[in-house]
């Protein structure tokens, strides 16, 4: 599932700043075109137990991968 180079922005908050109220992106994955196809799905998750935002700043950023 590769983004199209000409896709709109899918920038996705990874970073919670206690004093901004702007929406922070700092983490990316990078993996290669072969494997980019295999993406499942990749998103911070927003809710769990624990928190994931509880645990630090940044959010973890789970990978899926369809490798059949």
């Amino acid at each position: 599932m590769a983004v199209p180079p000409d896709s709109p922005c899918s920038h996705v908050q990874t970073l919670r700043r206690g004093r901004s109220k702007t929406p922070w992106q700092n983490d990316y994955l990078f993996i290669s075109e072969m494997m980019a196809e295999s993406v499942d799905a990749c998103c911070p998750p927003d809710e769990g137990t624990p928190d994931p935002w509880s645990v630090s700043d940044p959010c973890p950023i789970p990978l899926g991968l369809n490798l059949d």
